[in-house]
């Protein structure tokens, strides 16, 4: 996944970087690693502002967590929450809790609705 990889190489850029400081590497690998990260690092913020577009709101990069806004089968608006690793969205916040622990959607009632079916506020903060 693109972000582990991009924390993965911000650490080696890290440790490369004080090796360099100490003469124990050359500068060239450093730039190398550090144009390797720019690259993923765009790509990634790329995907950020694709899932920005569809009213997702990306929480977390490790893990990677987004919010979405939604509906429950009862009605009830609510923030839909899914972290890398689940097959399937199946967590949710209650719309104005979002920092209050996930509740796990109740798999007796119809499938949440996403934000696109609903005419709901957005997430983003400049919205």
């Amino acid at each position: 996944m693109r972000c582990r990889r991009i924390t993965r190489l911000r650490t080696l850029y890290r440790e490369l970087r004080a090796e360099t400081r100490e003469g124990a590497a050359p500068q060239g690998a450093l730039d190398s690693l550090r144009g390797e990260y720019e690259e993923e690092r765009d790509a990634f913020d790329g995907c950020v502002r694709e899932l920005e577009a569809l009213d997702a709101a990306f929480i977390s990069h490790d893990p990677v967590t987004l919010h979405l806004l939604g509906e429950l089968g009862t009605g009830l608006r609510v923030v839909l929450c899914w972290t890398v690793g689940e097959k399937k969205v199946a967590y949710f916040h209650p719309l104005g809790l979002e920092d209050a622990p996930r509740q796990p959607l109740d798999p007796s009632l119809p499938a949440p609705l996403p934000r696109a079916a609903l005419p709901a506020p957005s997430l983003r903060p400049d919205a």
